[in-house]
């Protein structure tokens, strides 16, 4: 039973007793009116009195539907639930290495770069599906934010839930991130066939041309021109654009505030270096078609994964029997009721002549 739970329990509770006293009363009426007949017999067709077959054929009914419902509320699987299936999956292990510094909430790209970044992905992952998706972030120090996963929708909650604040260390440091990319890339948590792809402004170029032995794609994030960056402390409540004294002034025009800038020549250098692609995700418009290309190029990895099988709904199969025995106790045993009801008035009409 998939919903066995004390609301489902309390539920049941309520209606097998409002059927019980449906029942009880139903009984009790028809018992008190019998025996009024009995005693009064001249009166017998003064009263349109339904027959007892009818009365208990109404209960039947009733009982029958409130078992049925109780039994869809409970939602019964249909099939069993230690059942095991194998899946083919063939795909490319993808890892997606973030930057979530500071410089990720200028305004170039509106509303700012992060939020741009995570709207473009979340876009393509339709057409990741069947790829093994994880997430690496970084900003003064790097870690596994999302491990390696097929759950396309569990990925993308990951993805709404980047921020510039899910790493307490200030700063930028690429050179780590790849380090740490590098380090998770040679585990036995990542499969063969791989691909990297590497989400920047390129502001910190400590990794200088670092060569990652791995195929890569980087994505650069804002504009050349640059951006002041926009920044609200949750805990303070307190709003502004970031200074070069790490203070938040209101007016993104003073002297102060820190302009931003896409270091595309520098991106384009290491994606050289690496043998790899670059994007600007300021500009480009067929970004899903790039990266599919990219993969189609990749060899696929192909693994049995054993699952559990999938749990069928069974209360469809218990709620549409009991909406059709509701549909006859209302309709009808309603309309034998009137014909019972109007053959005894014929009958009373008879006498009285």
């Amino acid at each position: 039973m998939k919903n066995l739970n004390l609301l489902t329990i309390v539920l049941s509770i309520c209606l097998f007793f409002l059927a019980g006293y449906y029942t009880f009363i139903k009984l009790l009426f028809w018992k008190k009116l019998k025996a009024f007949e009995n005693k009064v017999p001249e009166f017998q067709f003064k009263f349109a009195i339904l027959p007892r077959w009818f009365t208990l054929a109404k209960i039947c009914l009733i009982l029958g539907s409130v078992i049925l419902v109780v039994i869809s509320l409970m939602n019964p699987h249909l099939s069993r639930t230690n059942e095991k299936e194998e899946k083919l999956i063939q795909g490319v292990d993808i890892i997606f290495v973030v930057d979530v510094s500071l410089s990720m909430y200028a305004v170039d790209l509106p509303p700012n770069r992060l939020t741009r970044f995570k709207e473009i992905l979340l876009s393509l992952l339709p057409e990741l599906q069947g790829n093994r998706l994880g997430l690496i972030t970084f900003a003064g120090s790097s870690f596994l934010y999302c491990p390696m996963t097929s759950d396309i929708s569990a990925f993308s909650d990951y993805v709404r839930g980047l921020d510039v604040d899910i790493i307490p260390d200030k700063g930028t440091n690429l050179l780590k991130a790849l380090k740490k990319t590098e380090e998770i890339l040679k585990s036995k948590k990542i499969q063969k066939n791989k691909l990297v792809v590497l989400v920047t402004d390129g502001e910190d170029q400590s990794a200088s041309l670092y060569k990652l032995n791995f195929p890569l794609m980087i994505w650069g994030v804002g504009t050349t021109r640059g951006g002041v960056i926009f920044y609200k402390d949750e805990t303070s409540n307190i709003s502004g654009y970031v200074s070069k004294d790490r203070k938040l002034y209101p007016n993104p025009n003073d002297g102060q505030v820190i302009l931003s800038h896409l270091e595309e020549s520098y991106l384009k250098k290491l994606a050289l270096k690496n043998d790899g692609d670059y994007l600007n995700l300021s500009v480009e418009s067929n970004l899903g078609n790039k990266i599919l290309t990219k993969l189609n190029s990749i060899e696929k990895n192909a693994n049995q994964v054993l699952q559990d099988a999938l749990k069928k709904d069974g209360y469809f199969y218990f709620l549409t029997p009991a909406l059709i025995l509701m549909l006859l106790e209302i309709t009808l045993l309603e309309i034998s009721s009137q014909k019972f009801q109007k053959k005894s008035l014929k009958k009373l009409e008879k006498t009285v002549v």
